[in-house]
């Protein structure tokens, strides 16, 4: 049998002619009409001088495939009936088939007529210790034999994938000859940052390598193997503009999305890093909503509310459902909903949102804003996404009643639900700037949904993405009736 096959991932059949066929075979099994296991080849054909091109090997002249594993010798067979004739084809006078490393032939017209007869090529093997004998030695019967070739220490014993045997090579972090007594010797890693990367400080070990980062530095990817070091910030830095790296990473995650603040470049090299967002002009929705120390409450059309109120459930049903394994933002308010030029939302400030792993239904750090929420978290000291909801349902009532969520000790959620209960529709609480009598029914509509998303048990209430979909409806027939 040997120790050598020729290599059926390295090499391909190259078949040339105007009418040939041309084939190569393995695994002889005696007898049949079809005596070998394996066969492969393909049919080359060109019925002019001209239809050849240069380059092209797709049957027009030249054709090439695949040669099956097991291959000990090169032994060809061509269509000799008179099938393939070559009669009236001056033209091509001759049949070329040949096996060639991939990558080292490259067909030309010309070779129809006038190939080089002593041209040479390439041509791979792959090499295995083989027994004669048994024809078949795996790993697992060679390590107990006398005669096991893999001597050196750290070397290991890989089966060959192209007919019986094995070879030997060296373990990872080692290099050098695996048949000898310690002929695999330790890989200084360090020396070779091309192939080893590492960032910080590089200290080799036995069979691998170290990289720590310089005192006072650190990754924020945690391994300075893959992430630069940069410099250490104390936590109070890291909480004062929300660049833990978990949070830093939900930021880069949720780049381009629509209704998420953009984040368009940032400084790390400094004492105090910077994160630069876009410009949000108008400010937050709590500051539109209520005013602040340096500006009044605006005027805020119905129209911009439900437009504010969709593209910001749209942005947190993108958190929920649309990313890996979903993001818990875990601070919806009206002052973390900022809003650009136009009054488009974008969802903000991430520095208590937490990305959950695969199967992970919930966390449980639970932190927020108490104002916005979900008191069954606080009990079950549980955080999911349908905390997010509760948080937006207070959220809903503050847009359209203009009203903050606490005030002289009285919660929004409360007197929303008695007004609701006592009058079967919220027209006395909605904010007066929109609650003409045509709005009332679409008002309450939106009324009905944020009690939904108040729900007491968290399982009851609507997905983001199911609350995002039935706004945009409301608007959609509010829109109809106008």
């Amino acid at each position: 049998m040997g120790v050598y096959r020729i290599s059926n991932t390295e090499n391909e059949l190259y078949v040339l002619g105007c009418n040939t066929m041309a084939y190569t075979k393995n695994g002889e099994t005696g007898s049949g009409r079809f005596s070998y296991t394996y066969y492969t080849g393909c049919v080359a054909y060109s019925n002019d001088s001209s239809s050849a091109q240069d380059g092209a090997c797709d049957g027009v002249g030249c054709c090439h495939v695949a040669i099956p594993p097991g291959l000990t010798d090169n032994t060809m067979s061509m269509g000799t009936s008179g099938t393939w004739s070559h009669a009236n084809q001056e033209f091509c006078p001759y049949d070329y088939a040949f096996i060639v490393e991939k990558g080292n032939y490259t067909f030309r017209a010309s070779d129809l007529t006038s190939m080089p007869q002593n041209q040479t090529m390439p041509l791979l093997f792959d090499w295995a210790i083989r027994d004669n004998r048994t024809k078949s030695v795996s790993c697992s019967q060679a390590i107990n034999r006398p005669d096991y070739a893999c001597a050196s220490r750290m070397s290991e014993c890989v089966d060959a994938t192209n007919g019986p045997g094995y070879f030997c090579n060296c373990t990872k972090g080692y290099e050098g000859n695996p048949y000898v007594t310690d002929g695999c010797t330790n890989v200084n890693e360090c020396l070779r940052p091309d192939l080893y990367p590492c960032h910080g400080n590089c200290y080799d070990t036995e069979g691998s390598y170290d990289c720590k980062c310089p005192s006072g530095y650190e990754s924020y990817g945690g391994d300075p193997k893959k992430n630069e070091c940069n410099p250490k910030l104390s936590r109070s830095a890291k909480l004062a503009i929300g660049i833990s790296v978990g949070t830093f990473g939900l930021i880069v995650i949720l780049l381009g999305i629509w209704n998420i603040l953009r984040l368009l470049g940032c400084c790390l090299r400094v004492d105090l890093p910077l994160l630069v967002y876009e410009y949000a002009a108008k400010g937050s929705l709590e500051d539109i909503l209520h005013g602040n120390e340096s500006r009044k409450p605006e005027p805020l059309p119905l129209n911009s509310r439900l437009n504010i109120a969709i593209g910001s459930a749209q942005g947190l049903a993108y958190m929920h459902s649309y990313t890996e394994n979903g993001i818990q933002h875990a601070d919806v308010k009206p002052s973390n909903i900022l809003l650009d030029g136009d009054f488009v939302p974008k969802i903000s400030d991430f520095g208590l949102s937490k990305a959950f792993k695969s199967g992970q239904q919930y966390t449980d750090e639970v932190a927020g804003c108490l104002d916005y929420m979900d008191p069954m978290s606080i009990v079950s000291n549980r955080l999911t996404p349908k905390s997010d909801v509760y948080s937006f349902g207070i959220v809903l009532l503050e847009l359209f009643c203009r009203k903050p969520a606490v005030s002289g000790g009285t919660r929004l959620t409360l007197e929303f639900k008695r007004v609701y209960d006592q009058e079967k529709s919220g027209k006395a609480i909605f904010d007066k700037e929109i609650a003409q009598e045509e709005n009332i029914p679409l008002l309450d509509e939106i009324g009905i949904l944020a009690l939904k998303c108040l729900n007491e048990n968290f399982e009851e209430r609507p997905s983001m993405e199911i609350i995002a979909s039935a706004l945009v409806i409301l608007k959609d027939k509010w829109e109809t009736k106008m």
